[in-house]
């Protein structure tokens, strides 16, 4: 079973250690991921529905996902 998951880092330094972190995965084959990078005031470029088991972002971008949701 492939995990996928969907990062948004607010810089491009935190995309890079998310990606490396990825890749050193004792699991990392068993995961498809798909990194932006995406500034809070761009926030509402975020597509309404994501296709992804697991999103991980923070402070307002987390936010605003989370009220994309219906779940």
């Amino acid at each position: 079973m492939i995990t996928k998951l969907e990062f948004f880092a607010p810089y491009p330094e935190l995309q890079k250690m998310a990606i490396e972190a990825l890749n050193q995965h004792s699991t990392q084959e068993k995961l498809q991921y798909n990194s932006t990078v995406i500034a809070v005031n761009n926030t509402d470029q975020i597509p309404p529905t994501l296709q992804c088991d697991v999103v991980i972002a923070r402070g307002y971008t987390a936010q605003r996902i989370k009220s994309l949701m219906p779940y």
